[in-house]
C-alpha cells in the first residue's frame, strides 16, 4: 500500500478525489484528508505518506508552500487546481503530474499509476542499498547443460519466446531455457533493469542514456531500447542515484 493524503479546501473535492482512489486505486491508503496548509504539514509530519494531492489555493496560503518545510522523508506530489495559470510554475516542484479541474478520470488514472510506480522504485532502490547483493556466479540451465557464468560479467540478457541470450564479457552468447523474469528475479533492480519486456541490462556497464530515456548504450555499444512503460524506472534509477550521491562516472547522458 502507498500512504497518500488530500489537502485540497473543497470539501466536494476531497471527497470526489477519495471516491476516484477507492475505486480505481486499491493500493492507496488515504490515511488525512486536509483543507488548509497548516493541516497539511502536521498531517505530513505525522502520517508520513508518500504521495500528495495538493491543492494550490488554499485559505492560509499558497500549497506549493508546503514542499518548503523539511520534512524527514520524501513525498511524491501531484497538484490538482482549477488555475492552469499554475500548470507550468509548478514543474519547478518536480511534481509526478498537474492535473487540472474539473478532474479528467483517466489522466487522474495515469498520474496515479505513475506515482506509484515512482514510490515502488524509490523502495526497492532503498532496500536494495541496505543489503540486497546479487550473487557471484548464476547458473544458466542451457537445453544440454547448465553453465557458471559470474554476473558481474554479465552485459544484458535478450529474450526471444523460447529462449533468453546472455551476453557477457570475454565468452560466446549463452542460451538459456528459463525466462527472463526468472533472472531479474535472481538479479534484482538496481543492479540489473528490465526496461524493456525483452532486455535485461546489467546497470554497470551502461555508459550512456538518452535525455528521454528510451535508449540505453552499454560499454560494448550495443543500444538497448527502453519501452515507454519503464522509461519512468530509468529516469527513477538515474534521480535515486543523484539522491543517494551515487558516483556515476560511467553515465553520460546524451542528447
Amino acid at each position: 500500500m502507498v500512504k497518500a493524503i488530500i489537502v485540497d479546501d473543497e470539501i466536494f473535492s476531497r471527497c470526489y478525489i477519495e471516491t476516484l482512489l477507492k475505486k480505481f486505486v486499491p493500493e492507496i491508503e488515504i490515511v488525512a484528508s486536509v483543507g488548509t496548509l497548516k493541516e497539511a504539514v502536521c498531517a505530513i509530519m505525522n502520517k508520513k505518506p508518500s504521495l500528495v494531492f495538493l491543492d494550490i489555493e488554499l485559505p492560509d496560503g499558497k500549497g506549493f508552500e508546503i514542499l518548503n518545510y523539511g520534512f524527514d522523508h520524501e513525498i511524491k506530489v501531484i497538484f490538482i487546481s482549477a488555475h492552469s495559470l499554475y500548470a507550468i510554475p509548478m514543474y519547478d516542484y518536480f511534481p509526478i503530474s498537474f492535473i487540472l479541474k474539473p478532474i479528467d478520470e483517466f489522466k487522474f488514472g495515469l498520474a496515479v499509476r505513475k506515482a506509484i510506480e515512482s514510490v515502488n522504485t524509490d523502495r526497492k532502490m532503498r532496500e536494495c542499498m541496505t543489503g540486497s547483493v546479487i550473487p557471484d556466479i548464476i547458473p544458466v540451465k542451457g537445453f544440454e547443460n547448465t553453465n557458471l557464468v559470474p554476473a558481474h560479467d554479465i552485459l544484458y540478457m535478450e529474450s526471444d519466446d523460447s529462449y533468453v541470450s546472455i551476453y557477457a564479457t570475454n565468452q560466446p552468447t549463452i542460451c538459456a531455457c528459463q525466462s527472463l523474469t526468472h533472472y531479474e528475479e535472481l538479479l534484482p533492480y538496481p543492479h540489473f533493469l528490465r526496461v524493456h519486456q525483452s532486455f535485461l541490462v546489467n546497470a554497470k556497464k551502461i555508459t550512456s542514456i538518452s535525455n528521454t530515456a528510451s535508449e540505453l548504450i552499454l560499454c560494448n555499444n550495443k543500444s538497448i531500447p527502453v519501452s515507454q512503460r519503464r522509461r519512468q524506472m530509468v529516469k527513477e534509477y538515474i534521480s535515486s542515484l543523484e539522491k543517494s550521491k551515487m558516483k556515476m562516472t560511467n553515465l553520460e547522458l546524451i542528447r
